[in-house]
C-alpha cells in the first residue's frame, strides 16, 4: 500500500499480493512483478514499466499515468483520471477500457485478447497499431 500522499519507487522485485496507492500517493515500478492487481484512485502518479501485473490495473480519479511494456493477465481500465494516460506496448490478457477521462490519452502498439473500448474521453484517445482480437470499440474504432 502507497499510503495517501506517499511515494514508492521499486524496480526489479516481485511482489506478492496487490499494490494499492492512496490519494495523492505516486508509485513508479520498473521490471516489477505484481502476483496480484494494481489499483489507483485519486492518486497523483503512476507510472509501471516492463515487468508482469498478474491481476487488473485499475485507475479512477487521478492524475498521470503510465503502463508501458507489461505483460498484464488481467484487464487494463482508466475511469474518471485527469491527467495524461499512456497504454502502450503492452500485452494484455482482457481488455483495455477508458471512459470519462480528462486529459490527453496514448494508446498504441499494445497487444489485447480481448476488446479495446474508450468512450466519453475528452478529448478523445489518440495512437493506433493496437492489434486486438476482439472488437475496438467507440473511440477506439479506429486506433
Amino acid at each position: 500500500m502507497v499510503g495517501d500522499g506517499e511515494t514508492c519507487e521499486l524496480s526489479d522485485v516481485s511482489i506478492d499480493g496487490d499494490v494499492k496507492v492512496g490519494r495523492d500517493g505516486s508509485v513508479v515500478l520498473t521490471n516489477v512483478t505484481v502476483d496480484g492487481k494494481i489499483q489507483g484512485e485519486g492518486y497523483a502518479i503512476v507510472s509501471v514499466t516492463g515487468g508482469t501485473v498478474g491481476g487488473d490495473i485499475q485507475l479512477a480519479d487521478g492524475g498521470n499515468a503510465a503502463i508501458t511494456g507489461v505483460r498484464v493477465d488481467g484487464n487494463i481500465q482508466a475511469e474518471d483520471n485527469q491527467g495524461d494516460q499512456t497504454i502502450s506496448d503492452n500485452t494484455v490478457d482482457g481488455d483495455i477500457q477508458t471512459e470519462g477521462n480528462r486529459g490527453a490519452q496514448t494508446i498504441t502498439n499494445n497487444r489485447v485478447d480481448g476488446n479495446l473500448q474508450c468512450e466519453d474521453n475528452d478529448p478523445a484517445p489518440t495512437g493506433g497499431n493496437n492489434t486486438v482480437d476482439g472488437d475496438k470499440e467507440g473511440q477506439c474504432s479506429a486506433l
